[in-house]
């Protein structure tokens, strides 16, 4: 009788453990997209922001929403600040990401990205 329950608890851990797995696969599926889009249109304001002497604040504005829509991350010209004086421009992007888990649960993923650089380079 005593060798009876030995296998049961490793089988448990067994099962345990591939839950888990899976869970945390499923968890990384839905959370990296975002994540990585976020990552590329970092990228791309940083891009935007080097050659802003070349167009007005409108342009890039227009640059940076078809760009965003282009990695999957789609924003309204409210999420985008352009600012502009003598000597130097900013570029602002914030917004968020709506993720549903299980067709049930939702989780909001706020992202911000912030750059500024001097005209006179």
């Amino acid at each position: 009788m005593g060798g009876v329950g030995v296998g049961g608890g490793s089988g448990i851990r067994r099962i345990f453990w591939i839950l888990f797995l899976a869970a945390s696969v499923y968890m990384a599926v839905k959370i990296v997209p975002p994540w990585f889009g976020y990552l590329m249109l970092k990228f791309e304001v940083s891009s935007e922001i080097k050659n802003a002497h070349h167009y007005d604040d409108d342009e890039i504005l227009e640059h940076i929403i078809t760009n965003a829509g282009t990695l999957g991350v789609y924003l309204t010209r409210d999420d985008v600040t352009v600012e502009r004086d003598d000597n130097r421009v900013e570029i602002t992007v914030e917004y968020t990401v709506t993720v549903y888990f299980f067709g049930r649960y939702s989780k909001d993923f706020w992202y911000s990205i912030y750059s500024e650089r001097s005209l006179r380079a």
